[in-house]
């Protein structure tokens, strides 16, 4: 009797760990989906942007790039360290993240 209780609460377990995989990966699925919005914008910028150089438009940039290049690369550091849809909404990370790529 013990064992088959044991059995039966390590297939709950793995149940549970599932489900909490399938949660996260959907977190992060609309996260991803957040940014390939925003991602857009400036995408289209940038190769239009290309095109106007490469037939010899002279364009102005007033973009601090910089700053929104670090912020990028902290959040994706600290990502790196813990992949959790929870670490790129924890704290002030992704409202500046997505703030300095909307004012692109």
């Amino acid at each position: 009797m013990r064992d088959r209780a044991e059995m039966s609460l390590a297939r709950l377990q793995k149940i549970f760990e599932a489900r909490q995989g399938v949660d996260e990966a959907k977190a992060l699925e609309g996260i991803r989906l957040e940014l390939v919005k925003m991602a857009t914008p400036v995408n289209i910028g940038a190769s239009n942007a290309r095109l106007l150089i490469d037939h010899g438009v002279a364009l102005s940039y007033d973009l601090n790039l910089g700053s929104v290049i670090e912020t990028v690369n902290r959040v994706l550091m600290r990502f790196e360290e813990a992949p959790k849809s929870s670490t790129l909404k924890q704290g002030g990370r992704w409202t500046s993240l997505t703030s300095k790529l909307e004012s692109l």
